[in-house]
């Protein structure tokens, strides 16, 4: 847990995996690329985004992007971020076994758990979850659509802050999802199976349908799916087996009515349940598991639980006038989460041991969430030289009166013998934004884009506390304002029609907020409230489309300064606080690559070095120092695909194809106590596998994720919240090896 060693001998086997994967066609001559008469069919896809809130293509957009299409998503079995995160150059997440919910990072700007996310999360320009922190572990929640409902997922990396707002500092993830065809129907069934050997076994069941209700005028798009994950982690001490299979289930309706040539009217309502429960593993210090060779936990009886449910309603009014158009965005979401926060806290054994004579201790947090958004926006035409794009935002979140517990139970049944704290709480978070973002052409081949965005936010916070570990009954109630401006300033030059490379400053921030003291002598002697922190983007970058479109590439390198950076320290009672904590930085290059110099043959690669680290000494008993490392982020992280089609026979085509990805160290936290080592999870590599055929509308599709069955770790943590080299750690590794097939109809 506290060395490193730099696994260069990993990634070789890494890229000969997929190399042997894909056979011959992998090595590919330059000749194939230059030559003299090539066939037009041959280059690569051509992507158009809408990351700026306009179309356009992705080779002209002056922004570090990342897409995954839905089609490869489908192809390759990749369900969630945690299946293709890996393909998005500095991209990365901490999943702590909590069945979806992760803490995200873009280019290394995290600062650790229990903070306001850095992140923005969207669906259709929609805000997904809080832009503060409702979660006691700092997760956010991250959507599960069925990949078939979308057009593809656009991770957007460095601040977005002016066309994105709030908690957006770091990047944004967008899912664009498939809006209803006006001209024809059509669907798909999709039928999985899939298998861990010696551990548990999943299915998936998916299905839509898009009718033209009239012709040109009104249609619609429903969908539905079902998916069980096998589990692979065991609970021997309470004789239960594969504890952490996981159930997700959702359902979406959209639908599009073309009321003229010129207005527009689309509806559509999500609705997902996830459930399961914790999937760490004990493990030591180094990450070892505690039971050799097995993957094992010994929890608190109903404390390892999760049960999320979101339901979200869209309406987008579209209105083309003759020389602007205007998009309104409305929006209601709520998101409940009534059992994921039970979980088991060592910390608070020794109170329940004292006080009550049993060694159990859990935590019942429960959120209920619920989010209105507005968005008005117009966009001018974009045959002009001088575009312009101006809108409002505003958002009313709310969460009303939880009861939540800190209870002490019997260690073999679970049972709550006393309540160690109780408490009640409410908060509401409100923003209003205004924002502009212009664009002149000066010549064919040079133009300038500037933006500008003014937010200001109002939050509140009430809690009342009580129980032995507060003393008297406490009342706290609080409010705080705050605002931020936030810019971008990016000039593009088009070297020629196949290269254009960009300059980029841009701002992004994270809304200040309420902290909440447990105590009288906490409200003393902590910060009651604190400021935004903010950051701004130095990019240079690349795009270019070279050999008739077989060859793409992606480059960039950038610097993010990171101001009064938000920090957790503890208060009295371990209560964590939030205070601004002076600067970091992060600067990096990323790397994508992508080639068709066949037909039949793509080839991807991506690469990312992030170097994210704290720039000055923060003071306040806080442990990490000037040169301390970021949380969560990698270092190095690299991914090579490769797909293979032929031609079984006339009517019948087969496809072969491989994915491997390395992705570095990472940091789980800062250092226990100052001048300690730094705590940190280990690199992995992992390959996926697939072969199928396509024939008469069935694709037939066998695949296997984590070919080398490698125990790669995705977050580890000591489960008394004590970082030492001693003790029980709750450590999530990637699936295990894992076999499947799905056969979908499309029709």
């Amino acid at each position: 847990m506290f060395k490193e060693t730099f696994p260069r001998q990993r990634l070789l086997v890494v890229c000969g995996a997929v190399a042997i994967l894909c056979g011959d066609p992998f090595v590919v001559s330059a000749a194939e690329f230059t030559s003299d008469q090539p066939d037009q069919s041959v280059g690569l896809q051509e992507i158009v985004v809408t990351a700026e809130k306009r179309s356009e293509r992705l080779e002209d957009a002056p922004v570090s992007m990342s897409v995954v299409s839905a089609d490869s998503m489908l192809q390759n079995n990749e369900l969630n971020l945690q299946d293709y995160y890996t393909s998005v150059p500095g991209l990365s997440i901490s999943d702590q076994g909590a069945g979806g919910r992760v803490i995200v990072a873009v280019r290394g700007l995290s600062s650790g758990g229990l903070l306001n996310p850095t992140v923005g999360i969207t669906i259709d320009d929609v805000p997904v979850g809080s832009s503060v922190t409702t979660d006691i572990n700092g997760t956010q929640y991250i959507p599960q659509l069925d990949p078939e409902d979308l057009q593809r997922v656009e991770v957007l990396k460095g601040p977005q802050g002016t066309l994105y707002g709030a908690s957006s500092l770091g990047g944004v993830i967008r899912f664009v999802t498939l809006a209803p065809d006006l001209t024809s129907t059509g669907g798909r069934v999709e039928v999985d199976g899939n298998t861990i050997p010696g551990a548990g076994s999943g299915y998936g069941v998916r299905a839509g349908v898009n009718v033209p209700v009239i012709a040109d005028t009104l249609a619609i798009r429903v969908s539905a799916f079902v998916r069980e994950d096998p589990g692979y982690v065991d609970d021997p001490t309470h004789g239960q087996n594969n504890v952490n299979t996981s159930n997700v289930e959702g359902v979406r309706f959209d639908s599009l009515w073309q009321a003229t040539q010129a207005l527009s009217l689309r509806v559509q309502v999500l609705a997902e349940d996830r459930r399961g429960y914790d999937g760490t593993v004990d493990t030591n210090y180094l990450d070892q598991p505690l039971t050799p060779g097995k993957l094992t936990q010994d929890r608190l009886p109903g404390f390892t639980s999760y049960a999320y449910n979101n339901q979200m309603y869209i309406a987008t009014l579209a209105f083309r006038a003759d020389y602007f158009d205007i998009t309104s965005i409305s929006s209601y979401s709520r998101t409940v989460d009534d059992e994921s926060q039970s979980n088991y806290q060592p910390a608070f054994s020794p109170s329940a041991e004292q006080l009550f004579g049993v060694g159990g201790s859990g935590i019942f947090y429960p959120i209920d969430t619920s989010k209105a958004t507005q968005e008005i926006r117009l966009t001018s035409s974009t045959s002009s030289k001088f575009q312009w794009l101006v809108g409002a935002f505003g958002t009313a979140e709310s969460n009303p009166v939880n009861n939540y517990t800190a209870e002490a139970n019997n260690l073999q049944t679970g049972a709550p013998v006393g309540v160690l704290l109780a408490g009640l709480e409410s908060s509401a978070y409100h923003e209003v934004a205004a924002y502009a973002d212009l664009k002149y052409q000066f010549t064919d081949r040079f133009d300038v884009q500037v933006g500008g965005r003014e937010s200001h936010n109002w939050q509140r916070y009430n809690q009342i506390l009580a129980g032995p570990l507060v003393g008297p009954t406490y009342a706290f109630a609080t409010r705080t304002d705050d605002s931020s401006f936030t810019y971008l300033v990016t000039p593009e030059f088009r070297v020629s029609d196949s290269l254009m490379t960009y300059a980029r400053i841009a701002s992004g921030y994270e809304p200040g907020g309420p902290n909440t003291p447990s105590s009288p002598t906490a409200a003393a002697t902590i910060p009651l409230s604190y400021k935004p922190s903010t950051t701004t983007n130095y990019e240079l970058g690349v795009k270019s489309r070279l050999f008739d479109r077989r060859l793409s590439i992606d480059a960039d390198i950038y610097y993010i300064d990171w101001s009064k950076i938000q920090l957790t320290a503890y208060g009295p009672a371990f209560i964590p606080y939030i205070f601004n904590g002076g600067k970091a930085k992060s600067e990096g290059a990323e790397l994508q690559v992508d080639a068709k110099p066949l037909e039949t043959l793509t080839l991807s690669a991506a690469f990312a070095y992030t170097d994210a680290i704290l720039t000055n000494n923060v003071g306040q008993g806080f442990t990490g120092t000037s040169g301390d490392p970021l949380p969560y982020s990698s270092k190095y992280t690299a991914n090579l695909t490769a797909e293979k089609t032929f031609k079984l026979s006339r009517s019948v085509d087969g496809f072969v194809g491989g994915t491997a990805a390395y992705v570095g160290k990472r940091y789980e936290n800062f250092p226990p106590s100052v001048g300690a080592p730094t705590p940190f999870v280990p690199s992995y590599s992992r390959v996926d596998a697939r072969t199928g055929i396509v024939w008469d509308g069935y694709t037939v599709t066998g695949y296997v994720k984590n070919v080398t069955n490698e125990r790669g770790v995705l977050s580890s943590l000591p489960e008394n919240l004590v970082y030492t080299n001693s003790g029980t750690w709750a450590t999530a590794f990637i699936a295990p090896r894992t076999v499947g097939i799905s056969v979908l109809k499309r029709f």
